[in-house]
């Protein structure tokens, strides 16, 4: 007895055999061509799918051309208002995510929420991860665990407590954590803050075992600075410089002390800063490559300024104070970065015809000479409200210098060290749009491989998003984007507008082509004829995502 043909199309049995296979893909390869990297700065890449608010963005790379981004994430508040989590994901060179779409938790606790953390890697790349616990009202415990650098999975049994603090009801928060790797050892520095506004820096040391040094941390005694933001350097030699403003005012100061391996002090308190003493929002230090360093900061008067101390605590220049720029203006958040044997320097400056704030860049020498124009060369005419500056170090000897525009969105620059622009105009478009732009300088930037930067950022929409820049600056897309490929079947392009090239056919069959919306309804059939391997489809689709099938084989499809 001959058997009838099964028809696809028409025989409710293999409808939903098919809809099996559809949910059975969903389920190992989730949304997979939604994670990947866009050259469209209005749909950045989207770090998770969940729809929760995510904050303060870290980025590492991979080693592999990927990239690891962590951040914290409030996606249970709605039924427990103190339950924050710190996540992860991990991106391939394509964009696709390597952990699951919602990301993957990496801290979580049943009562108390994830305060400030900090993220470092040692010589061996591990993860060293710090976070506060805290409850609503008081910080309970700092802890530290170390992780490894494939799947993020926690190399000791369970974090190590460095402060309990718990019973002090006088502590009411945590900030300025600093994971420092030392050759051995990782240095851990952070702030607590008493009722009232003084602050205390602690310093802990924690072996490679997770052994820590000292109990509940050892503080700086006698540095209460009264909310003033601080930072920390270590040599090569395991020797600490800590830098700290005693007050968060107009005209306070900056001091700074030197501590051995015992974190017993050499030096300080030094002052750093003259008369009339600290303006703005920041200041900010880079090791000379001397077991010294030099520190950008903004003068009271609105005027940036460099200074540089040597190991001994004295100063390199005469005058000790050097000006970065000669233009005077209100100028803030200064940011400099080392480059061989010369730095660099961005800020912001609101000098005509800006009302707000553009961007602009110096190079100075070791000596604290200037090198480019002495009133600083402009990089973006941005005219926008407290913008953030970030200055990177490419892999082909310029520099990166990225900023946010609170109405046009993201943008970045390539800058040659003999001040000229790599990229036509103002640069690169990373993300367009209020939403999408940086929260006030929550951005930070990687280096990945052939010259490509990668950038993750906590958009004023409070949502991560993560973007590649090719060294040419042009936004990265994935091989995925343009090939889709299975079991030897191509589609391309991939997101498309039109019309779609499917390559791959049996030559040897009609091919019958089929493309599902995502409740598994069919809704485009077309037969391709013997004897081709190729063929052109344009489905009148719109926007949204579908599957094709081509006998057994199912593939992903964008509509744009």
């Amino acid at each position: 007895m001959q058997r009838k043909p099964k028809n696809l199309t028409f025989e409710p049995t293999n409808f939903f055999i098919l809809m099996k296979h559809i949910f059975t893909f969903l389920l190992l390869f989730p949304l997979v061509v939604s994670a990947q990297w866009t050259n469209n700065p209005g749909t950045p890449l989207r770090v998770c799918t969940t729809n929760s608010n995510q904050y303060g963005p870290w980025i590492f790379p991979d080693g592999s051309s990927g990239q690891y981004i962590f951040w914290l994430d409030d996606r249970a508040e709605a039924t427990n208002p103190s339950d924050v989590k710190l996540f992860a994901q991990h991106l391939d060179q394509n964009g696709n995510r390597l952990f699951h779409d919602t990301g993957k938790m990496i801290v979580d606790h049943p009562t108390l929420k994830t305060a400030d953390f900090s993220i470092n890697r040692d010589g061996q790349g591990k993860f060293w991860i710090s976070w506060g616990m805290t409850t609503s009202i008081r910080l309970d415990s700092i802890v530290i665990r170390k992780f490894d650098d494939v799947s993020l999975n926690p190399i000791w049994p369970t974090s190590k407590t460095i402060a309990r603090i718990a019973t002090d009801f006088n502590v009411t928060g945590l900030t300025s954590m600093q994971i420092i790797p030392t050759a051995d050892s990782v240095s851990l520095l952070y702030m607590v803050t008493w009722m009232g506004g003084s602050t205390y820096k602690f310093i802990n040391r924690v072996s490679a075992n997770g052994n820590v040094r000292f109990g509940n941390g050892k503080t700086f005694t006698g540095y209460n600075q009264n909310y003033g933001s601080s930072t920390a350097l270590i040599n090569p030699d395991g020797t600490l410089f800590l830098i700290q403003r005693n007050a968060n005012a107009a005209g306070s100061r900056v001091n700074a002390w030197k501590f051995d391996k015992k974190m017993n002090r050499n030096w300080g308190p030094k002052s750093l800063v003259p008369a009339p003493g600290l303006g703005g929002n920041s200041f900010n230090i880079v090791s000379d490559g001397a077991n010294g360093f030099v520190m950008a900061y903004v003068r009271a008067n609105g005027d940036i300024i460099a200074t540089r101390v040597d190991s001994a605590g004295n100063f390199v220049w005469t005058p000790a104070q050097r000006p970065i720029c000669d233009h005077s203006s209100q100028q803030n958040s200064p940011e400099i970065t080392k480059v061989d044997n010369n730095l660099y320097c961005v800020w912001t400056d609101n000098r005509p015809p800006a009302n707000n704030s553009d961007i602009y860049m110096q190079k100075l020498d070791l000596m604290g000479n200037q090198l480019w124009n002495p009133k600083g060369r402009v990089v973006f005419r941005l005219n926008s409200y407290i913008p953030v500056p970030r200055i990177f170090p490419a892999a082909d000897g310029n520099l990166i210098v990225a900023s946010h525009h609170s109405t046009i969105g993201f943008v970045a620059q390539k800058v040659r060290p003999d001040s000229s622009f790599v990229w036509p105009g103002y640069g690169l478009l990373i993300a367009s749009g209020n939403t999408l732009t940086p929260s006030y300088g929550s951005f930070g930037l990687s280096a990945g491989a052939n010259g490509n930067t990668f950038v993750a950022w906590q958009g004023f929409s409070a949502k991560i998003y993560v973007a590649g820049v090719a060294e040419n600056g042009t936004l990265l897309t994935s091989i995925e984007d343009r090939i889709e490929k299975g079991n030897g079947l191509k589609i391309y392009p991939n997101p498309a507008k039109d019309m779609v090239q499917i390559e791959g056919l049996d030559p040897k069959v009609a091919n019958q082509i089929a493309i599902f919306d995502a409740a598994g309804r069919k809704v485009f059939h077309q037969v391709i004829q013997a004897g081709q391997t190729s063929a052109q489809i344009n489905p009148p689709l719109p926007k949204g995502y579908f599957w094709l099938r081509v006998g057994n084989k199912t593939l992903p499809i964008i509509r744009e």
